[in-house]
Order: C-alpha cells, then sequence, then structure tokens
C-alpha cells in the first residue's frame, strides 16, 4: 500500500522547516512533542499568551505558504 500523504507530508515538514526559528520552534515544542502551552512557555521563557499568539502566527505563515503552493 502506498502512502498517498507523503508529498503533502514533506510539503509540510518542508514548509516548517522555512519558518523562522521562534516560529518553528514554538510549532515543533507544541504539535510534534505535544508539549502544553505552560511548558513551551516555561522553556522559551515566554508567557503562555505570548506562546499562543506565536503559535498561531506559525499556523498563518505554513497556511499561506502551503495554500500558494
Amino acid at each position: 500500500m502506498i502512502d498517498s500523504d507523503v508529498p503533502p507530508r514533506r510539503a509540510r515538514g518542508a514548509a516548517v522547516d522555512r519558518l523562522p526559528d521562534e516560529l518553528r520552534i514554538v510549532l515543533v515544542l507544541r504539535i510534534r512533542q505535544g508539549r502544553s502551552v505552560a511548558e513551551c512557555a516555561e522553556v522559551l521563557l515566554m508567557t503562555e499568551d505570548q506562546v499562543r499568539l506565536v503559535q498561531h502566527r506559525a499556523l498563518s505563515v505554513l497556511r499561506a505558504h502551503l495554500g500558494a503552493s
């Protein structure tokens, strides 16, 4: 069986890799590692609201990149 999601998954991965460090790090911690907002805030020395804001910005940038391709 062939995984039909491989090209889109690679495109998402490449788009994440192109994000600025702050945006990429928050997404990796929150989504790939499953960390809570509180854990991310502690590790990154941010407030929880800042983590949420950065995550929102990162997802918006990703949507724009992936929608344009």
